[in-house]
């Protein structure tokens, strides 16, 4: 039987500020984090980190990508504690310097794959990293996406940021005596190569991955982006037993590559806290035990994946 590889540290770079916290409150309490831009000329609201918040955190480096993704990896890193054993890096970004500051942070035994830019590239480097780890190649996988406002972006909303999250396999993390935050139940990707940027009409591809994920017992899909490929994938998905469904992106934008990466950061903290972030819409808070975060990225990449309590 597959074991489930187990969530063990998260980390988040986002225009909430940084660290998980600072993004679990934003999506949390219903704060609107983007704003006009300053760093970046860019038309329209834009949720744009606060570069100053990285120093003394991390050192300083021509690409605010690899600040953000060494930020929000050191603070995973510190959460899951030592990490003994082979450990590999699994990161969607877009070309660049991104992997810079990452020597400082971890040692790196087990391959590093780079994925792609897309929405879906979070999703895809938590699935790459826990099909390394069912088939031997890692003890643990460090899995990111980041992301970099430095021209117009096509899309509401454009933000930038990244998210982490270490998976490891269960008898390595009871081996060193660690705790499980969540577990990462199923993954399931797939292509829809009907256009470029847009999906076939009935989303069949994410709604496969959605159902190939899990479907049963879902008690909230976190949406990376809201956008109608996501939402209308989720109800073909679910039909009649459609679970709560809310999006990061009311708080902290678009974030593009890093969108599912920074949901699943997400996903996680409502996992620990045992409740859907409602935004301060809900007058008694809605329990949560299993969560999905779907995903449809360009070039037709879906990738969904399904994060549940260490209890089930």
């Amino acid at each position: 039987m597959r074991a489930h590889p187990r969530i063990t540290g998260t980390g988040a770079v986002s225009c909430a500020g940084r660290g998980r916290r600072a993004l679990w409150d934003a999506v949390a309490l219903g704060k609107v984090c983007t704003a006009a831009p300053a760093r970046v000329a860019l038309s329209g609201e834009v949720g744009e980190v606060d570069l100053s918040a990285l120093d003394g955190v991390v050192p300083e480096h021509p690409s605010p990508a690899a600040r953000f993704l060494a930020a929000a990896m050191a603070e995973a890193l510190d959460q899951a504690g030592a990490l003994p054993g082979r450990v590999g890096l699994f990161v969607g970004s877009a070309p660049g310097p991104v992997l810079d500051l990452v020597p400082g942070l971890a040692a790196i035994t087990g391959p590093i794959v780079l994925i792609g830019p897309g929405d879906a590239a979070g999703n895809l480097a938590l699935a790459s990293g826990a099909n390394a780890i069912a088939a031997g190649e890692v003890d643990v996988a460090v899995c990111a996406a980041v992301a970099e406002l430095a021209a117009p972006a096509g899309r509401e909303l454009p933000a930038e940021g990244a998210g982490v999250l270490v998976l490891e396999h269960p008898e390595h993390l009871d081996a060193r005596g660690g705790s499980p935050l969540a577990v990462l139940t199923g993954h399931a990707t797939g292509a829809d190569p009907h256009h470029a940027t847009r999906p076939r009409p009935f989303h069949d591809a994410l709604v496969s991955t959605i159902r190939g994920a899990a479907v049963k017992g879902v008690d909230w899909v976190c949406a990376p982006t809201g956008a109608p490929v996501e939402t209308t994938a989720i109800a073909h998905a679910f039909r009649a037993a459609t679970p709560a469904m809310s999006t990061t992106r009311s708080a902290i934008g678009h974030a593009g590559t890093a969108a599912g990466a920074l949901a699943a950061v997400v996903a996680t903290s409502a996992l620990v806290t045992g409740v859907v972030p409602d935004g301060g819409a809900l007058d008694s808070p809605r329990p949560v035990r299993r969560v999905l975060v779907p995903a449809y990225g360009l070039s037709g990449a879906v990738c969904t994946i399904a994060l549940a309590t260490p209890h089930g």
